[in-house]
């Protein structure tokens, strides 16, 4: 799917069109609608979905002569008169570094390229009846449907965590079941784990393996059992300083390894069970992290 084809998209779709043209009304200075507007069209899309509702329609303008929030409210409601069925959300991007914490943004542009997840850097707009399309991370990840934080977020290890806790709460591998969560390094991936742990989300912590582990588990290759083991013992490795100080890390490995392949369906490293897809391992995954974990808290060593 290119640029072309997402636009043919959007201008077949009748509801798409009629929030464009009550946004252009609007008459703002760079003025988008954005994020999962766009985002969800084509997931939907690769998915085969009726149109995802979604929770709102975020409309971004840039403008430094006037960043009374008020504005920004009274905009709201201008667009909710004209189309009541949408929550719409109006932003002025050029005081909302303010309310982020982080450098002044200088166009809209900028700001949607900050954003959390390259897939959400994606804004559209129609002008004089054309439609123009925003990426500044490209359509790559998102036509893929790839999930991965923007080099802005990656910078940050506060706002890293602030992308691993949007993922838990945005849930949105459980709605586009095709999407891959990427993570670029080792390092990143233990701390997502993390993050889900804590949260208690284990079937999160399940869908959020490493790229590589990913690849094994589909493509059931020899190393999957020496491959996912040694994932699963590094994570745990990380997760046991918080949880189980005292714990044999001998012990531990041992336990990850034996419940992984017992609740997952691998023999001798060979998935055995289901129809093979990677989602229905991730699925048995999940229940294996919270089976070891209540073995772990029942049996401490």
């Amino acid at each position: 799917m290119n640029e072309q084809q997402i636009k043919q998209l959007i201008y077949e779709d009748e509801w798409m069109m009629a929030v464009l043209k009550e946004a252009a009304l609007l008459n703002l200075p760079d003025c988008w609608v954005c994020a999962g507007f766009v985002r969800a069209k084509i997931w939907d899309v690769l998915h085969g979905y009726a149109r995802t509702i979604l929770r709102d329609v975020d409309v971004i303008y840039f403008d430094r002569n006037n960043c009374d929030e008020q504005k920004e409210k009274a905009l709201e409601a201008v667009l909710r008169a004209r189309m009541e069925d949408v929550i719409w959300s109006v932003k002025n991007q050029a005081r909302m570094h303010e309310v982020k914490g982080v450098s002044p943004y200088l166009s809209s542009t900028d700001a949607v390229a900050k954003f959390p997840e390259t897939a959400t850097a994606l804004a559209v707009r129609l002008v004089e009846g054309e439609l123009e399309l925003m990426a500044p991370h490209g359509l790559e990840d998102v036509v893929n449907l790839i999930v991965r934080p923007t080099s802005f977020f990656k910078e940050s290890p506060a706002l890293m965590n602030i992308y691993h806790e949007r993922l838990l709460e945005k849930d949105w591998l459980a709605h586009w079941i095709k999407l891959r969560t990427v993570h670029e390094t080792a390092a990143e991936a233990l701390d997502a784990y993390i993050v889900a742990t804590n949260s208690h989300d284990f079937r999160h912590v399940a869908q959020l393996l490493h790229e590589r582990s990913v690849y094994y588990f589909s493509n059931k290759t020899c190393e999957t059992k020496a491959e996912i083991g040694a994932y699963f013992t590094a994570a745990w490795q990380h997760v046991v300083d918080e949880h189980y100080e005292a714990v044999d890390r001998v012990w531990l490995c041992e336990s990850v390894c034996l419940y992984t392949y017992r609740y997952s369906g691998f023999v001798d490293g060979e998935y055995v069970t289901g129809s093979g897809r990677a989602t229905n391992v991730f699925e048995k995954v999940g229940d294996t992290w919270l089976l070891l974990h209540e073995h772990l808290s029942a049996n401490p060593r």
